[in-house]
């Protein structure tokens, strides 16, 4: 059966997704957006776009000036392979209404972005490109 490509925005509508608006998402949208919308979600489906299966899912949101963070199946996030796990700049970040607090070795540009959302796309799975961590494989100090 052949898997479609679902974006959902935090605030709005779950869409079918073209590679066109997903690149105009990635390089041309604003913090504005971003702060109306805290993270997105692309994810497939088969059948129906709004029956959810627990598949693999690539969140990200976008953090002005650091850039993109990424969370694969909410659980590993990519860092760039052969540096220290070890970071003493935190990024505070609000999901829903709770804050999250990252790493700023997790961001990434709007390319690399884009280049992992095209091999999450492409293959369904993460890139060997980078290192996929859990957050708390990472040292690093928040203060609530």
């Amino acid at each position: 059966m052949t898997k479609n490509l679902r974006y959902t925005p935090s605030f709005g509508d779950t869409t079918i997704c073209s590679i066109d608006l997903l690149k105009k998402i990635i390089f041309e949208y604003d913090i504005n957006y971003w702060l109306k919308n805290s993270d997105a979600m692309l994810d497939f489906y088969e059948i129906d776009i709004n029956t959810y299966k627990g598949d693999t899912s690539l969140i990200f949101f976008y953090d002005e000036p650091y850039g993109f963070f990424i969370y694969y199946d909410v659980e590993f996030t990519p860092v760039k392979k052969n540096i220290s796990l070890k970071d003493n700049l935190v990024i505070k970040h609000i999901v829903g209404c709770e804050p999250m607090y990252i790493p700023s070795i997790c961001y990434h540009t709007r390319e690399e972005t884009w280049d992992i959302i095209m091999y999450f796309i492409t293959y369904q799975k993460k890139t060997e490109k980078y290192n996929w961590v859990t957050l708390n494989e990472i040292d690093y100090q928040y203060e609530n």
